[in-house]
């Protein structure tokens, strides 16, 4: 598939669902979210999208919800009781 092929496809599929905005890349950004939320470290997420700057990784390619961090959080402190003697 080629890269006019693929935005050609998203381009049909956005007139026949409605959805805006949808891109090829928006799947590179959902792929880094992924790897993050699957516990992955920033610096192997970095270098798997081939970004010179671990700081572009962070602040353009994660996408964490609120619910996210609330449950990152409960584990943190799940951790923090069992700790505890």
């Amino acid at each position: 598939m080629t890269y006019n092929g693929a935005n050609g496809l998203f381009r049909s599929l956005e007139g026949r669902t409605g959805i805006k905005k949808a891109t090829p890349h928006l799947l590179r950004h959902t792929h880094a979210t992924e790897l993050i939320k699957s516990g992955w470290e920033m610096a192997y997420v970095q270098k798997r999208l081939g970004h010179k700057h671990i700081q572009t990784t962070m602040d353009t390619y994660t996408h964490l919800s609120d619910e996210d961090v609330r449950k990152e959080f409960d584990k943190y402190i799940a951790t923090k009781k069992t700790d505890v003697r």
